[in-house]
């Protein structure tokens, strides 16, 4: 998905209230308020809507606010009604399409409004998830669309990811192909006077820098629940051990394990109505082919490549779930961006993320004061207080939504930004105002060279959405739709860097 801005790096941000009628949500930092919010909290909330990724706007006279599934509006002519709050037809806005209607079909729900049928596991979440006041009516037959079966309603998109049924992220969708037609050139408050777009020069080419001898792979640990206790479970057979490797237990596909510690040196694993003690962090190794997963987490979520651990942290007194694998399979799971950008696109955001991840596993294995169990957080409402300090991590369900940023993974593997030979730091946010903004700015301090403020013609006029240092993620976009290379877009948002293949 394409998700606001990270958090200041550094200063992990904490869930907030700014009172009762406003929540924040820090995994975008914004927040959704008064009618919007009751709105929000009573018609499905983050399983319907996503998280906000604008504050309320004015468009086209109305007064709105983007979800990442959805569009809420403010009709003031229905005041004190039902419809007072309604959602915007997305749907129809991003399908770029007539569909031909169709016949009723034999056991299908016909809806003659628009002439189409709706059956099977899309008529179940449709009525599980509020039917017509939620979606509209279906404005398409089911349908292949890179790689899934798909139909379009007027406010959304039903996606068949294997036997679950899942929301296109239509809000983002609209927002990036908006971003990428819209910008007009002006002067951004604050910053100098901008450019056209147009006359934006790409940095010249530069070869991928070879690191010789190849590095290893590293091995990455990320947390991905904190309390207690912690449940796995897995898609195959997974066997538990102690962190010595001592065996435990040998779990088969349906069985659920469960951790639970009274401290450091205190755990207690159970499996099957048993009852194992251990003085160790307990882990969880899968079989060849599975997927561990943590069934309390939601299904967007939940499901995990590699190793699962549960470690006590005597810093923050919490049980936690930790993610332990390699670090290319971990970008595969970052979800801050859609589906369907340029191909470009990708590599760029696989570069950013794995430099951010690699930068922050670094930073954190070499500061003594760190002491956590894991290098960083998924950034989830599930980690706190590391809520929103790091990157918006998913597992694999970021694969189950489409292959597009695997592909970027595995056309850049190894690669990261560096500066005078060291992985660089590379914060990255929605969208700029016409200007970056240099990390002492920001952060204040010292600053990084290669986080200075550089123009951003392609946002000129538009509102700064995020902290503002290092890589726009919308402007990126577009430079890639204008024939970027992602090296050529990494090295003009982070000044003097260079890109290096480490193994």
């Amino acid at each position: 998905m394409l998700a606001a801005a990270l958090a200041a790096l550094l200063l992990p941000a904490t869930a907030q209230a700014a009172g009762s009628d406003t929540t924040f949500f820090p995994q975008t930092n914004h927040s959704v308020s008064f009618g919007f919010k009751r709105f929000f909290e009573t018609r499905g909330g983050l399983d319907n809507f996503g998280y906000p990724v604008t504050e309320e706007i004015r468009e086209n006279g109305w007064t709105v606010q983007y979800f990442q599934r959805a569009r809420f509006e403010y009709h003031p002519e229905h005041a004190g009604t039902r419809y007072e709050v309604e959602l915007g037809l997305l749907g129809d806005l991003t399908a770029d399409r007539t569909f031909d209607k169709a016949a009723p079909a034999p056991g299908a729900r016909y809806y003659k409004e628009t002439g189409h049928n709706l059956s099977g596991a899309f008529l179940k979440f449709y009525d599980e998830r509020g039917g017509l006041d939620i979606f509209g009516y279906p404005t398409s037959e089911p349908f292949e669309r890179a790689g899934f079966t798909v139909q379009y309603f007027q406010r959304n998109r039903f996606e068949l990811h294997g036997s679950e049924v899942m929301l296109g992220l239509l809000g983002d969708e609209y927002l990036a192909k908006r971003a990428a037609t819209n910008a007009q050139p002006s002067t951004a408050p604050g910053g100098p006077t901008l450019a056209d777009a147009a006359q934006l020069t790409p940095p010249p080419p530069q070869p991928i820098e070879v690191v010789s001898p190849p590095q290893a792979q590293p091995i990455i640990r990320v947390a991905v629940f904190g309390g207690g206790p912690v449940k796995v479970a897995g898609s195959g057979a997974f066997s538990v051990v102690d962190a010595s490797g001592k065996q435990l237990a040998s779990v088969p596909a349906g069985q659920t394990a469960t951790v639970t510690s009274s401290g450091p040196g205190n755990y207690t694993l159970n499996v099957n109505g048993q009852n194992i003690a251990s003085g160790l962090p307990i882990r969880f190794n899968p079989a060849p082919g599975t997927i561990l997963s943590a069934p309390d987490l939601p299904s967007y979520a939940r499901d995990f490549r590699g190793v699962l651990e549960a470690n006590f942290s005597a810093k923050s007194n919490k049980l936690w779930l930790v993610n332990e694998l390699p670090l290319e399979d971990y970008v595969k799971g970052i979800g801050e961006e859609s589906e369907g950008l340029p191909a470009e696109v990708y590599k760029t955001f696989a570069v950013d993320y794995r430099s951010y991840g690699l930068s922050t596993l670094q930073r954190h294995r070499s500061d003594a004061n760190w002491g956590e169990p894991f290098d960083l957080g998924s950034s989830t409402e599930w980690v706190a207080p590391y809520t929103g300090a790091n990157q918006i991590y998913s597992g694999y369900h970021r694969e189950t939504i489409g292959p597009l940023l695997t592909q970027g993974q595995q056309a850049t593997t190894g690669q990261v930004v560096t500066y005078n030979g060291a992985v660089a730091v590379t914060p990255y946010y929605t969208q700029s105002d016409g200007h970056t903004r240099s990390w002492a700015e920001v952060w204040g301090g010292n600053g990084r060279p290669w986080l200075v403020s550089v123009a951003d013609p392609d946002s000129n006029g538009m509102p700064l959405k995020g902290h503002g240092v290092g890589m726009p993620m919308r402007s990126a976009i577009k430079r890639a739709a204008a024939g970027w290379s992602y090296d050529q877009i990494l090295r003009y948002f982070y000044s003097g860097v260079r890109i290096s293949k480490l193994y």
